[in-house]
């Protein structure tokens, strides 16, 4: 099976930090029905403040299976209430599919299309 690897942005503005924290979970939750790993990703230039070594709540990171990458796209829709977008990446080149304006099934649909020409 070929995997992708994907950057997921949960851009909720109207999320406080525990409704982030809490859609961010239940993705991971999802992630993990479909055995598939997601993880955080650092904050490695912290605004002036803020703690070395933590992470950006909003962005999240997994390589995926192609096969499953429809239905983590609803997911992350469904988890940041349609305002998330999905960066799928193979070396230097890397496509970028916004949820904004498009239904969770538009948006998965997108996703996979996009997957499928970065993967071949």
């Amino acid at each position: 099976m070929s995997k992708v690897r994907i950057i997921i942005t949960l851009n909720n503005p109207t999320l406080d930090e525990q409704e982030l924290d809490k859609a961010r979970e239940e993705f991971s939750k999802e992630m993990q029905i479909r055995r598939e790993q997601v993880k955080e990703i650092k904050n490695t230039t912290p605004q002036k403040g803020g703690k070395a070594g933590s992470y950006l709540p909003e962005l999240l990171e997994a390589e995926v299976e192609l096969s499953n990458l429809k239905e983590i796209s609803r997911d992350a829709h469904q988890a940041s209430n349609g305002k998330s977008d999905i960066t799928i990446t193979n070396g230097q080149e890397k496509r970028t599919v916004k949820a904004a304006n498009r239904s969770r099934e538009e948006f998965a649909e997108e996703v996979e299309k996009a997957g499928k020409l970065i993967a071949s």
